[in-house]
């Protein structure tokens, strides 16, 4: 009887003791399961922020590959505009022979002719 008793007494103290070790564990676990979701979410933030750098500079060497093809296709323009250039200046040379060599055939005309009106 006294067993029974004593037994009766300690059990609603075991049984608080364990509500309240039930009571932290589920603190605990909640505890657990914000600071699992904190660093989840953080890690989501890491990955938008790399997906985002990484689009970045996607971008940045599209960018750059369309500078240097541009760069190139200007080159090429000036390339074409140089050899146009020394082709009239060629051109020019030319002209400036067969305006001197008119220039001599209209002297030489010139001078026969004032060696006909003299004579």
């Amino acid at each position: 009887v006294m067993l029974l008793s004593e037994r009766n007494r300690v059990l609603p103290i075991r049984l608080e003791m364990l509500k309240r070790a039930a009571e932290r564990g589920k603190q605990a676990l909640s505890d657990t399961h914000a600071e699992l979701a904190r660093e989840v979410a953080a890690r989501a933030g890491e990955r938008v922020e790399a997906q985002s750098l990484e689009a970045a500079l996607s971008l940045s060497r599209a960018q750059s590959a369309a500078q240097v093809d541009e760069i190139a296709s200007l080159g090429a323009h000036i390339e074409q505009l140089n050899a146009q250039r020394l082709n009239l200046s060629r051109r020019a040379l030319g002209f400036e022979k067969r305006a001197a060599e008119f220039g001599a055939k209209v002297s030489s005309l010139e001078t026969l002719l004032s060696r006909e009106r003299k004579a």
